[in-house]
């Protein structure tokens, strides 16, 4: 297999976005939600089209392996900027640790060049979340509690 790849997305990398969303969606705990490709694709597409967020693409041999979204904007108690990622997502079968890091530390960078004070990172999907936070504490992350939910 060839290197994998990071780089920013365009408008033309996200129907193999749309796919890989799609196929997060149903092995995580967000399945019972459904998936709406329309719906995805045009979040997606803010986020290609915005100055404050941006989708990264992790690719390997040609094909789409994994994204990472997110965005930097300012925190609730002071304009302070914070990093927020809205979705990280890499094909179970093409998964390898440097896919997923080459990921966060694009995002890391990029929230760093975008003046953010704070960089967060979560594992709301399901995830095992021991290897979730081994993975993030390579980066330098600190665990700062928990994401409680409830499905209706």
């Amino acid at each position: 297999m060839g290197e994998v790849t990071v780089r920013t997305a365009d408008i033309e990398d996200l129907i193999p976005v749309v796919y890989l969303c799609g196929e997060m969606v149903e092995q995580s705990l967000y399945k019972h939600m459904g998936f709406d490709a329309r719906y995805f694709g045009e979040y997606a597409l803010g986020f290609v089209l915005s100055e404050n967020t941006e989708v990264f693409i992790a690719q390997q041999d040609g094909d789409t392996i994994g994204a990472l979204l997110c965005s930097v904007g300012q925190g609730v108690t002071s304009p302070s900027l914070i990093g927020w990622e809205h979705g990280f997502f890499v094909r179970p079968e093409r998964r390898s640790l440097r896919a997923a890091r080459l990921l966060v530390e694009t995002y890391i960078k990029w929230a760093e060049d975008m003046g953010a004070k704070r960089i967060n990172v979560g594992n709301s999907a399901g995830m095992d979340d021991d290897k979730f936070q081994k993975l993030m504490r390579r980066f330098g992350f600190s665990h700062a509690g928990s994401i409680m939910y409830m499905h209706k």
